[in-house]
């Protein structure tokens, strides 16, 4: 278990958004993957949304995707399939 503290207003939402914002990336062309329930906003956020296949059920019912579980490569077996082989 462990507590996280973070300033009104601020969210792993608002931070993708910032980052977009900052990098000059469309949030549309962005991808985020979570698995719990604080990763939420950032999965709504963002132009492809991926939970985690060890995802909270909250989580994985607002993802555009699910992935296999951190144990199985999913961030990289997803990144492969929809970024790297794509024409984004």
């Amino acid at each position: 278990q462990y507590l996280e503290i973070v300033p009104c207003g601020v969210s792993k939402g608002s931070a993708l958004e910032a980052f977009c914002a900052k990098m000059g990336i469309p949030i549309a062309n962005s991808v985020s993957a979570g698995d719990e329930n604080n990763d939420i906003e950032m999965i709504e956020y963002a132009g492809l949304g991926v939970a985690m296949g060890n995802a909270e059920e909250d989580v994985k019912k607002i993802a555009n995707y699910v992935c296999e579980s951190n144990d199985d490569d999913g961030v990289a077996k997803t990144l492969e399939k929809y970024v790297l082989k794509s024409n984004i």
